[in-house]
């Protein structure tokens, strides 16, 4: 494939979707399309419906090699996509999202802040311009596998936690579903840490969403903030706010990971509101 530098995006995108089609795999995408089908559904819809069948790890090695040729050109040559985007394109944009690299603040007094076209080159902008992407990214995601695919890949986050932590609160609140689900992911990948995890536990139980994928998520996250701070989640479960539904997800997901003894499985088990028990826990 040529490199791309120099074309415009409809030529680039033309020449991705060629690579695309090349790669795709007829009985992989009838695979991966069936566990993205949403419950209630005969058939798939959105994104999910569009899927070619081209394997993640291709897709995120393709990702890094868009992202050395020109990053910014392959990314918007992916953003005209537009609404009936194949779900591998809109997910090879959110890859090329995460290959940001975040310019320093203050850049160090020996060296010359990069020229605007050169730091465009290097892929390197500042943080806002980084959450301005993610912003209108979002809006693409209509399936869990683009959600938690996108944040796995937002490295960056690792580096610049307190920031990026705040440009998260609002999503958690959101009316949207996989803006509220990708708070919560991003919580789960990247804040479930010592300094983090009583922020993150009460960010969880505030969660009002009600889709089935943002209760999901959210019972996902406490099972991991189980497994790696199993005392302090206990105490918090006792008395937490999370609705019935995400809770009973919640202690299940804990009892089917091979970390939990089983004796805290059954302790956790004795935890379950029954009929019998309103008056205590969650009464």
């Amino acid at each position: 494939m040529d490199n791309g530098i120099g074309t415009g995006p409809a030529v680039r995108l033309k020449e991705i979707r060629e690579e695309l089609s090349a790669l795709a795999e007829t009985k992989y995408a009838a695979f991966a399309s069936g566990l993205l089908r949403k419950p209630g559904e005969e058939t798939v819809s959105g994104s999910a419906a569009r899927l070619l069948g081209v394997r993640l790890p291709i897709l995120r090695k393709m990702a890094a090699r868009l992202a050395k040729e020109d990053w910014i050109g392959n990314l918007k040559a992916l953003e005209s996509a537009g609404e009936e985007a194949a779900f591998e394109e809109i997910m090879l944009r959110g890859f090329l999202i995460g290959e940001v690299r975040i310019a320093p603040e203050k850049p160090c007094p020996e060296k010359k802040p990069l020229p605007a076209a050169t730091a465009c080159a290097a892929r390197q902008i500042a943080l806002e311009e980084a959450f301005a992407l993610i912003r209108g990214f979002l809006p693409c995601i209509d399936n869990w596998s683009l959600c938690d695919s996108f944040c796995a890949g937002l490295k960056f986050a690792g580096k610049h936690r307190e920031a990026v932590w705040a440009f998260l609160q609002p999503f958690f609140f959101s009316a949207e579903e996989y803006e509220v689900r990708f708070g919560v992911v991003m919580a789960l990948d990247y804040f479930i840490e010592e300094e983090y995890l009583d922020r993150v536990l009460q960010r969880l139980q505030e969660v009002r969403h009600g889709a089935c994928y943002v209760r999901m998520a959210v019972a996902w996250a406490v099972s991991v903030c189980y497994v790696r701070f199993p005392a302090r989640t206990e105490k918090w479960m006792e008395s937490c706010a999370l609705d019935e539904d995400t809770f009973r997800r919640a202690v299940q997901k804990i009892r089917e990971s091979r970390r939990v003894s089983p004796e805290e499985k059954e302790r956790l088990k004795g935890m379950l509101w029954t009929e019998d028990r309103r008056g205590g826990r969650r009464g």
